[in-house]
């Protein structure tokens, strides 16, 4: 089965796979890399930008801003008035009546979607935003048992991107500024204590700074 990464954002989702040795991006049945992270309930269950296109038929039917929704308490959304946010659960409109539908069904849904884009996979790793703890995350796990889907991590939204800059930048970075002699032995003992770097992520709904040290290998 295919192991895929998951970066999953409040607003957006980016779905990437290994394909004979290649990052590969999964694109949306539009075609776009982007995919809209929102469901909506009108007649038939909606993604995507389907689910945008009907956003404003009725407010009361849509799950938008998954992160919020997910999280133990938030603002409330205008969006979406009858979420109880303290609650395990949400209230939807579907067909004149009023469902209740739990946090894990929610990431379960996105799931389901994900499935339909990039195929069947067993497993994953997923990119979340590093305010998250560990009552969302369990959240994710229980959605990932139903779907029969094995989480093998989860990475927060800096340390994915440390990660791929310590893989394709830093040890070039570093050792393309050693010279000759007594110089490039200074500079190789200051690769090998390492060094401080800035990573910043703005993202849709907040911003976050992180300071990561790093060193050879």
């Amino acid at each position: 089965m295919t192991v895929i990464g998951i970066d999953f954002g409040n607003k957006n989702i980016c779905i990437s796979k290994i394909n004979k040795g290649k990052v590969e991006m999964i694109s949306n049945l539009a075609g776009k890399k982007n995919i809209l992270n929102m469901i909506s309930f009108n007649n038939i269950r909606l993604y995507d930008s389907d689910a945008m296109n009907v956003i404003t038929q009725n407010i009361n039917s849509n799950l938008i801003d998954i992160h919020n929704l997910i999280q133990l308490k938030t603002d409330l959304n205008v969006l979406q008035p009858l979420c109880c946010y303290e609650q395990p659960y949400y209230q939807i409109e579907f067909m004149d009546q009023i469902y209740k539908i739990r946090k894990e069904h929610i990431i379960l849904m996105v799931f389901t979607y994900i499935k339909k884009l990039a195929g069947e996979f067993a497993e994953c790793v997923i990119s979340i935003p590093s305010f998250m703890g560990n009552y969302e995350k369990n959240i994710f796990l229980n959605a990932s048992k139903i779907a029969n889907i094995n989480i093998l991590g989860f990475v927060n939204d800096p340390l994915a991107a440390a990660i791929n800059y310590q893989f394709f930048n830093y040890k070039n970075d570093q050792l393309e500024k050693q010279s000759e002699n007594e110089e490039e032995t200074k500079n190789e003992s200051e690769f090998e204590k390492g060094k401080k770097y800035i990573f910043l992520n703005i993202g849709e709904n907040h911003t976050s700074v992180s300071i990561i040290n790093m060193q050879k290998n």
